[in-house]
């Protein structure tokens, strides 16, 4: 069994729990980018409004939680919670 305090079981466990949040800001950016180049959004009757906002609020928590989350399970398997 891996030593826990191992960085070779950290990496995965981070790159796994952070990956859908970078998948997802991806879309969220390649969707916006494709908007603003045909002229959707914003226009004369349209603004991004709070949702574009909040999708970047999103992802932030996302990677967030996912470093609170390892580092938790981390303190857990020290000892130390």
């Amino acid at each position: 069994m891996k030593d826990p305090h191992d960085r070779t079981v950290l990496v995965p466990r981070l790159v796994a729990s952070i990956g859908p949040a970078v998948m997802a800001l991806g879309a969220f950016l390649l969707q916006n980018y494709d908007f603003s180049l045909r002229g959707v959004v914003p226009s004369d009757t349209y603004a991004w409004g709070a949702g574009y906002y909040l999708a970047f609020v999103g992802v932030v928590a996302g990677f967030a939680g996912a470093i609170w989350l390892i580092v938790a399970k981390h303190r857990v398997k020290a000892g130390k919670a």
